[in-house]
């Protein structure tokens, strides 16, 4: 605890203690009241009425973010930045520490790799069914995968928020195959965000074997390793704060720390937007209001700032401009259903989720709750107050009580919720992958201290800890990872033989990565945009209704396409013809050249889709994106500040040297 904090604490003592000198019958009266009293607050508390508890609960939020600003307007130079030249270089074994941290997070892609002709588990089904639909598309099609014809009737892909389609994982999907570069992609995300944290902690607490530490820490818990069982949601998402944070320390010194903040910013739009990219920019928001009052040179921040901005741009502009549409074609505004009470949460950093349980979870609220660390961390992140309260301290403290739950009014997750973007962020739960980060600098700080220690024998201890954590995090990863893909491709998790390429059979409802494989489309699949009741109305029919005629069809009954692929489809009946397309319609489809529905959403899937042939008895459907003109227009912005900054930095380069002037002796 800082020490102005700690000097305010001692005034408030000693002023109670000279209240109760003075009138001591009085403090004593009051104190036996408190002591009676106490144990019914909670109870007391309840009963005030729920309009009274919202208006003082936003009292006290209001009050919150009042002294949150005042104390980063308050910052002064001094105030916790790192040291300028950076940490000194590592010596000896500690050298190979990067190397053999990543190796170990690599190395989390052997379980799931297993049986690479398995299919997902959990929301795994959801991931491996999308990653497929783009592979056909490209491979198979060769197309750029715009649209999904395989999910629920028909939903954008490549501008899918979930779906990164210029990520990590892709390379390996086409060349290997969904499941197996899935995996692998899995086990880089781990590795980045292992390396992430450690340079991180190696910029503020010096320390290597520290740093590797919090590395570990950070990249392969508990929390992280159930939710790489569950599906790819989290693991895409969190190799970016540390990387974000470790830029923003720097930013204002060199400009490939702008650039490493862009790029860094923009790895997770591209590699799959979740949550946690939300959380992580409000976090590097307050990073970067801090840094920008603490700061001397303030115009080079601020310019490093608009070059960061840049290379984001300059990244994510077609990505921006067509999810951005998607996102406001389907907002979704719920309340979070999570609620993790205070005193579970010691026992839930020490409960192991063992692999038989996993496996047969059905309600995915359970993975939502895992925080497992080990018994070791928690010793280490709580020792870490003995020297002090820092950064990280108040990261776990706020994050970790953001992640309790939205339900009552002393949740600050619950009056975020009522702002703009927040109020569909309902799994708030997430937000204890930011507490793991804070939770690991803490821990990291511990064992730099103890590895200070001039006896050899203590110094021992940290390598023993760290080497305990890395044993524990390994064992509990090979035991649980093999679940994400453990389910076994029996031939009635499918639903069919595959269709020959070309041709598309909508089916009722079954997995959405077997059918994908085998060019089926799931009328009741799982799209998290279009709402989690599977079973909403909808339009389109499937194989055994009875008014499933096939996918085109006119009153004479089915068509079969001259060309089918996702994109663009070819039909020739009688001129003037109507057709029923069992593709959901929205703004995204061309008939004949033509937008068709331009003032519809993207996708309304509770409307008939019926196209007329033109005079010549032809039918040209084409997805052509709503948002990829404004995208390309934030690509040519992001590139023109890149640019501009180029410029003036040659320009100030090619400015001659001024030279010291001299004075010669008369």
């Amino acid at each position: 605890m800082r020490r102005g904090a700690r000097d305010g604490l001692l005034r408030v003592g000693r002023r109670a203690a000279r209240v109760v000198r003075r009138w001591p019958k009085t403090g004593l009266i009051a104190g036996a009241m408190l002591v009676f009293l106490a144990p019914l607050g909670w109870d007391l508390l309840r009963a005030i009425p729920w309009e009274i508890q919202k208006g003082f609960g936003w009292v006290v939020f209001g009050c919150g973010m009042m002294i949150a600003l005042a104390r980063l307007l308050e910052v002064r130079d001094a105030d916790d930045l790192p040291p300028i030249d950076g940490p000194p270089a590592a010596e000896g074994f500690a050298r190979c520490l990067p190397y053999l941290l990543a190796a170990t997070a690599l190395a989390m892609a052997w379980p799931m790799l297993g049986h690479p002709e398995n299919l997902g588990f959990g929301d795994w089904d959801y991931y491996l069914g999308k990653h497929e639909a783009i592979r056909r598309t490209i491979l198979e099609y060769g197309e750029f995968p715009w649209w999904d014809p395989w999910t629920r009737g028909g939903f954008p892909l490549a501008a899918s928020p979930q779906c990164g389609l210029v990520s990590v994982h892709m390379p390996f999907v086409l060349l290997l195959g969904t499941t197996a570069g899935m995996g692998i992609g899995t086990a880089i995300c781990m590795a980045l965000a292992c390396e992430g944290a450690r340079r991180l902690a190696r910029l503020w607490i010096v320390d290597p074997w520290a740093s590797a530490a919090a590395g570990l820490i950070y990249g392969l818990n508990g929390a992280i390793l159930v939710s790489a069982v569950a599906g790819y949601h989290v693991v895409m998402a969190y190799p970016a704060l540390p990387w974000m944070l470790y830029h923003l320390a720097r930013l204002g010194r060199r400009p490939i720390d702008a650039v490493g903040l862009g790029f860094w910013t923009a790895f997770g739009i591209l590699n799959g937007i979740q949550y946690f990219e939300t959380y992580s920019v409000l976090i590097a928001g307050v990073v970067w209001l801090r840094a920008l009052r603490a700061r001397d040179g303030r115009s080079r921040f601020l310019g490093q700032t608009v070059l960061a901005l840049g290379v984001f741009l300059l990244l994510t502009g077609w990505r921006l401009g067509t999810a951005g549409l998607v996102y406001r074609d389907f907002p979704r505004v719920l309340r979070s259903s999570f609620l993790s009470p205070l005193d579970s949460v010691p026992d839930r950093l020490l409960a192991r989720f063992p692999a038989e349980v996993l496996r047969v979870m059905e309600n995915p609220h359970a993975w939502e709750f895992a925080r497992y660390v080990g018994p070791v961390v928690p010793l280490l992140a709580l020792a870490s107050l003995l020297r002090g309260w820092r950064w990280w301290h108040t990261l776990t403290l706020l994050t970790g009580w953001l992640s309790l739950g939205s339900w009552e009014w002393y949740h600050p997750s619950y009056w975020l919720g009522h702002w703009p973007v927040f109020s569909t962020m309902h799994v708030v739960t997430r937000w204890q992958y930011m507490t793991a980060l804070g939770v690991a600098m803490a821990a990291a700080a511990t064992i730099a201290r103890i590895r200070t220690s001039p006896n050899r024998v203590v110094r021992g201890l940290a390598i023993a800890a760290i080497a305990a954590i890395a044993a524990d995090y390994v064992g509990y990863g090979f035991e649980v990872l093999p679940v994400a893909f453990g389910v076994r491709p029996d031939e009635s998790a499918y639903p069919g033989p595959a269709l020959p390429r070309g041709e598309i059979i909508q089916v009722a409802e079954i997995g959405g990565y077997p059918a994908a494989s085998r060019g089926y489309g799931v009328v009741f699949g799982y799209e998290p945009l279009l709402g989690y009741d599977r079973r909403s109305p909808t339009a389109r029919l499937w194989r055994g209704h009875p008014g499933y005629a096939g996918e085109f069809s006119t009153a004479a009954g089915p068509v079969r396409p001259e060309s089918w692929s996702p994109n663009r489809i070819e039909l020739r009946v009688r001129p003037g013809e109507a057709v029923t397309i069992n593709q959901n319609p929205g703004s995204w489809w061309l008939i004949n050249g033509r937008r068709a529905f331009p003032d519809d959403r993207c996708v309304e899937k509770e409307r008939p889709f019926v196209a007329l042939a033109d005079g010549d008895g032809r039918i040209d459907l084409r997805i052509s994106p709503r948002g990829l003109a404004a995208g390309l227009w934030l690509h040519a912005a992001g590139a023109a500040i890149v640019a501009s900054f180029l410029a003036a930095s040659l320009a100030r380069r090619r400015l001659p040297t001024p030279v010291a002037a001299t004075s010669e002796p008369g």
